[in-house]
């Protein structure tokens, strides 16, 4: 089991997707740079359930490519040793950025994408825009991948370049084209997103799930220094505790991490936060006490 430590640097997108439930949550919130390469260098030396933090993710379902050092920050968590991943939904992918990342020694870059064609990727990632503001948009996310890709062979580095595509609906009829598509790019994985929420915070029971596939391998740390346990948008509202008051190894020690963690370990359905139970993440595994 593998530990992801995932940092909203900014709390601010750029698009105002039809299907995400931030757009009307950001706050333009700046996580400050200084706090951000404390908790890195802290992370270095936590184990959480016995195992060390491995990877630092950047997204915490805004647009990390807005945060004015967020080259800086690869680097800052490339040189001490963790694996390195940049979610994006690749507008700012330009051909500067997309260099300057992996010199910074990005691992691996996710662009996420609604659909393959315009009218499908307009109603869900470019629902505010009018038909030919979207028709540029979509084109220019597909070029920003091939450039991206490019620049690292040229460059000659490895970076696994994952696209996340939405199912839904609309989009499912075209994903068979978007498997060819992406690899002809040269993506090395196309990962097809499914909707995390239940309509009703019951519905868990119908699955007879017992243990979350999300938690405890990947936490959220926002603007503020809240840890949360996963990027599931509801989740936000699930505060385990502030690494910045006394470190993230306080937050380890706190009765609110404890305490959800002790809930899902028992399956306890009046203790287990609503926004889980509205989440299709609890899957069948394990229980977290034998981690």
């Amino acid at each position: 089991m593998s530990i992801t430590a995932g940092f909203m640097l900014i709390d601010k997108c750029n698009l105002r997707c039809s299907m995400c439930h931030y757009a009307t949550r950001s706050t333009g919130a700046l996580l400050p740079y200084e706090r951000f390469e404390q908790i890195v260098s802290e992370l270095q030396s936590i184990r959480i359930f016995g195992k060390r933090v491995t990877t630092i993710r950047f997204d915490g379902n805004r647009e990390p490519l807005l945060y004015d050092r967020i080259t800086e920050a690869v680097g800052y968590a490339a040189s001490n040793g963790f694996n390195t991943h940049v979610i994006t939904n690749g507008l700012l992918l330009t051909e500067e950025m997309s260099a300057a990342l992996i010199r910074a020694g990005l691992s691996k870059l996710t662009v996420s994408i609604a659909g393959m064609s315009i009218d499908t990727y307009r109603r869900y990632q470019a629902a505010n825009k009018n038909e030919s503001s979207a028709e540029k948009q979509f084109f220019t996310v597909l070029e920003n991948v091939k450039g991206f890709i490019r620049i690292k062979e040229q460059m000659k580095r490895y970076v696994n370049v994952q696209i996340n595509y939405l199912l839904s609906p609309d989009s499912a009829p075209e994903a068979r084209s978007a498997y060819f598509f992406w690899r002809d790019v040269g993506v090395n994985d196309l990962f097809y997103q499914t909707p995390y929420l239940h309509v009703d915070e019951n519905d868990f029971h119908k699955y007879g799930r017992r243990q979350c596939s999300g938690v405890p391998t990947d936490f959220i740390i926002n603007p503020k220094g809240d840890v949360h346990p996963c990027c599931f948008w509801e989740a936000e509202d699930v505060i385990l505790g502030n690494c910045f008051e006394h470190g993230f190894a306080s937050v380890l020690k706190s009765d609110g991490f404890n305490a959800f963690f002790d809930a899902l370990a028992r399956f306890d359905t009046t203790q287990i936060p609503t926004a889980c139970k509205r989440c299709t993440g609890l899957s069948s595994r394990p229980d977290i006490r034998n981690y």
